[in-house]
């Protein structure tokens, strides 16, 4: 297979932003309105990856690399960066941080790759490095906000400032429940702070579910899964059809069907 030619979807993607001929939409999208495509897309890229389905992951991580040329472009035109710019910083970045493959060293183990790759890191940003070791930084949150959690509860379990048992962590789930429904109840609540109280509770069963030896984010993934696979088989039952049109009565019905169902099995 010969290099792609990205130049023509370049000219293509650019001409969307174009301010005068682009697409309306295109036009008065930032960097802050596009990221939740960002994460969407990425996420769609690795359901196709876990389904093994070849076809969808081609058409997912074309719709990744539009992100990335959208986000390029905005840059370009504000005369920051180039996507040329990117893809030469990108492969800057991986010559040096492969010594192994890129100069004359003798073949290391995957061990060793791992240790080098840390060094390098810190080399090239000591100061960075210096925070990242004291404080709580991208390193643990630029990621999705359940495993931003997990990973902030890990960093903060090395400093020594963490709860001893899970026992100690469900005392304070039940303290983070009740401080919820107090602002729930109360006659003008504060719309702003019940939804502080509640990520509260997230983040600390989040905390509960690390201190069982769970990922959060897996965790929670997989009652995602169960979730659907329950709503889709009262679609069955229900004989294909929507439900949106029966009774409540109607629905527990065929809920509890499934779930009784899944005991069977």
């Amino acid at each position: 297979m010969s290099s792609p030619n990205i130049n023509s979807l370049y000219q293509t993607i650019k001409k969307l932003r174009d301010p005068k001929t682009g697409c309306p939409w295109d036009i008065k999208q930032t960097h802050l309105s596009l990221r939740k495509y960002l994460i969407e897309e990425c996420y769609e890229a690795i359901n196709a990856m876990e389904k093994g389905d070849n076809k969808e992951l081609l058409d997912e991580l074309g719709d990744v690399q539009l992100q990335i040329l959208l986000h390029s472009i905005i840059e370009e035109e504000s005369n920051n960066f180039s996507l040329q710019d990117v893809f030469n910083h990108l492969e800057e970045k991986i010559i040096r941080r492969h010594p192994h493959v890129f100069s004359n060293i003798s073949k290391i183990s995957v061990s060793d790759v791992k240790e080098n790759w840390k060094k390098i890191k810190q080399e090239e940003n000591k100061e960075q490095s210096k925070k990242q070791k004291i404080y709580i930084t991208k390193k643990q949150t630029a990621a999705p906000a359940l495993k931003a959690a997990e990973n902030i509860g890990r960093f903060t379990e090395e400093k020594g400032f963490d709860w001893s048992a899970p026992e100690e962590v469900i005392k304070k789930v039940e303290e983070e429940l009740e401080e919820l429904k107090v602002e729930i109840r109360l006659k003008n609540k504060n719309e702003q702070k019940v939804q502080e109280e509640l990520g509260d509770l997230i983040f600390t069963i989040a905390q509960l579910s690390r201190h069982l030896g769970f990922c959060p984010e897996e965790t929670l993934k997989q009652s995602n899964e169960k979730f659907q696979l329950r709503y889709n088989q009262m679609i069955n039952l229900n004989a294909g059809r929507d439900i949106s049109e029966l009774t409540g009565e109607q629905k527990e019905l065929l809920w509890k069907k499934v779930k009784e169902g899944s005991k069977n099995e």
